[in-house]
This record gives C-alpha cells, structure tokens and sequence, in this order.
C-alpha cells in the first residue's frame, strides 16, 4: 500500500490506533491494580458510599451532562455527609427480599439528649461452644489484618438516649415498657405477676449465644479500626457482634454458667436466608443439648434520622457511658407458630425490671413484634439489640456486661 506524507502526518498504514489500544490496555490494568490493594477498596468504598448520597449524584450528574462548568464547591462537603441510604436497615432491610422471620427497621422511640455522665461511685468453668472457633487475636496470622490509619470521622454521628415520653403507645406496668408492635393483646401485671419456668439443669449446657446477622460491626475507633465487608458491616469476628456474643459468654461463665456460644456469621454469603441458617444452628445444638433452654441472638442495631444522621445510643452507668440495649420478642401474629411468646415476653419483662433497678436508662423499651424471630425454638429465646452502628465496640462491650450480670444473676437462681 503506498503511503504519503502531508504537514507532517502519515496516511494510509497508521501505529496509532493499536497505540490508543495499547494505552487503553494499559491504563485498564494499573486501574484493575489500583483497585485490589488497600487505596483502591478504600476509593471503590468511598465511591460507593458517594453513589449512595441523593445530593452528591445529583451534582455529580449536572457536573457530566454539562449543567456546571466545574465542580460545585460543595460537591466534596455532599460527598462526606451520610444519607438515609447509609443505613444497614435501609440497605437490607428494605432492598432485600423479606425471609420468614426478617427483622424490619423501625424502632418508634422517643430519643432525649444523653445523660449526662455521673460521678464515678466509690469504692470458670471451660463453656463448650457449637462452632469450635477460637477467639483471632492481632498476632493471629490466620486474623485478618487491622487497617492502619485514623479513625473515620464521626462528627455526622449524632448521640441520644431513648426512653418513653410517656404511657401512650406502650403496654407498661411497674416500670417496665413494651412497645407493643404485635397486634396482640398483653397483660403486662400478669407477665410479671409470674415467674418463667427455666428447670436449668446443672452441669449441662443451659445457654446457648447465637449472631443471626454476625457481621453486623460498630462504628471505627482508633483502637478498633477494621476492614468492611459492607456498609457497617465485617466478617471480622474481632469487631463485630460476634465479640459482643464473646463478652456476653466470658461474664455468664464466670457465674458458673455452661454457655454455647455459636460464633458462625449467618448473614453471609447472603443476608436473605439468614434466619433460616441460624434456625438450623439452634436445632443442631437443641438437638445436641436437650438442657439448652436460653437462646440469646445478639444482634446491633441501625438508627438513621429523617435527615439522614447516624445515631448513638448512650446512658451512663456508675460513670461509664455504654450503649443502650433493647429485648425484641416475636410472637405468632404473622402466622407462625410460636406456642412460647408469652413466656418469652415474661422472662423479657423480668430481665427488664431487673436491669432498669441496676443500670436505669440501660434497656430501651422492649419491643413486641408480629414475626417470631426463630423464638419458638425455646421458652427462654430473646433477640437482644446492643447498642447501634453509631456507637463504638467498646460502648457495646461494656453495656453487654451490665446485661449479662442482669441474666447472670436471674438464671443462677433458677438453678437447682
């Protein structure tokens, strides 16, 4: 093919289209590698997050279709304030499709300002466990890896304390509070007015410790920094309600208790199905240990305003602030069966009283609901909300303890 020159361009056979390929190729790669070290999740997260602010999108689409000349000054501040998207309630709840027993997101409270915190006052036996997991440590190579770095920013996080503004709206007597979400009918004085038959067996396993959703994680701090999985969410059992569940057993043991902690994460590789593999764990450990009578699904939960702030729970105990904590109950008003709900709703209303006397403001109002939660599985089944995505690990653990010295106590004089 003959080829000319002209003003110093060639025609004809040309290098430059498989240069623009090769330059393509090659811009493709160190992108593909760009995202598979640490920046790049940290940028793909930060991008995701970005996709997920209303205000951000929307200026990010003016800006492509030609509506601004430059980016609006503001565009970095849309990209750093969290939206209602952000939360893990708005993200499965809602988007996924509902299983059998999946926990819906609202939480209808009264929310105050924090207490304030209070001047400081004066002055086992091995647990066998369902899944064998030891506890990773930072030294654990088998652990995974700790991010380096600051503390993600948390002044969007916004701290309140729930308790009732009043009566309307709730099931109450001698103090303790049902927001009763069931469309069931409940006499409050007669729960209470009877104690809850736990013939715990002495000796045997008579707790068992269960994470529906295990992955649900708490918000960073520098002493608690981990690697997401997903939006508030970390497989990493160091920094999720796993850990919680590992407190909750260390304090019950201590008390001459025999606790079975299932530290398996049910909500992956999927969120939907998840209670029907936490069910599957509690039957194999029923099955195991007949003497199994307490059933405890620690979760944590997800409090986002209207306006899209993130919110802390907080009350202080004997000078330290912790998180609050909240007994949901299910029943059979979706249709289920669940003989036990009334038992289950006693042994809450006991646990409540007994907590509001030692820590009040430490337990939010329990809350009754339609669905059954996996509850029929025992007459002493509870799902127990610690603290939510705004509050920090350390928050939770310490309000787990209260709870825990709570059950403790309670269960130790069921024994025989």
């Amino acid at each position: 093919m003959a080829t000319t020159r002209a003003a110093g361009r060639r025609t004809g056979f040309s290098l430059s289209p498989l240069r623009r390929i090769l330059r393509i190729l090659t811009a493709a790669l160190l992108l593909r590698l760009f995202f598979v070290s640490r920046a790049g999740a940290a940028l793909d997260a930060l991008l995701t997050r970005a996709g997920q602010v209303p205000a951000f999108a929307a200026a990010a689409l003016g800006f492509e279709t030609g509506r601004f000349s430059a980016a609006p000054p503001d565009l970095l501040t849309l990209l750093a304030e969290p939206s209602a998207l952000l939360s893990v309630r708005a993200l499965s709840y809602r988007a996924a499709p509902a299983g059998d027993d999946d926990v819906p997101a609202v939480l209808p409270e009264t929310p105050a300002p924090a207490a304030p915190t209070a001047a400081p006052t004066p002055g086992r036996h091995a647990a066998p466990k369902t899944t064998d997991m030891p506890k990773p440590t930072p030294a654990d190579p088998a652990a995974p890896e700790t991010p380096a770095g600051p503390a993600p920013e948390t002044a969007h996080i916004r701290e309140i304390t729930l308790r009732p503004a009043g009566t309307e709206g709730y099931d109450t007597a001698q103090g303790v509070y049902v927001k009763n979400e069931s469309g069931l009918s409940v006499d409050m004085e007669a729960l209470l007015a009877q104690t809850p038959s736990l013939p715990l067996a002495r000796g045997k396993p008579q707790v068992l410790i269960v994470h529906t959703h295990g992955s649900e994680a708490y918000c960073p701090d520098p002493q608690n920094l981990y690697t997401p999985s997903d939006v508030e969410r970390t497989e990493d059992r160091r920094y999720n309600v796993v850990r919680v569940g590992d407190e909750i057993t260390d304090a019950l043991t201590a008390r001459g208790l025999s606790v079975l902690h299932d530290r398996e994460i049910h909500d992956f590789p999927s969120y939907t199905g998840s209670y029907g593999r936490s069910l599957e764990a509690v039957t194999k450990a029923k099955a195991e240990h007949p003497s199994l009578l307490v059933i405890l699904d620690v979760h944590r939960d997800s409090i986002v305003t209207s306006d899209g702030v993130t919110c802390k729970t907080a009350v202080a105990v004997a000078g330290e602030k912790m998180a609050q904590l909240m007994l949901v109950v299910g029943t059979d008003g979706a249709g289920l069966t669940h003989p036990n709900w009334k038992q289950n709703l006693s042994l809450a209303a006991h646990l409540q009283k007994a907590a509001d006397a030692r820590a009040p403001g430490l337990m939010r109002p329990i809350n009754l609901r339609r669905e059954r939660f996996n509850q029929h599985a025992a007459p002493g089944a509870l799902l127990l909300e610690v603290g939510a995505s705004g509050n920090t690990l350390p928050e939770a653990l310490a309000a787990a303890r209260q709870f825990a010295g709570v059950l403790g106590d309670y269960l130790v004089e069921q024994l025989p």
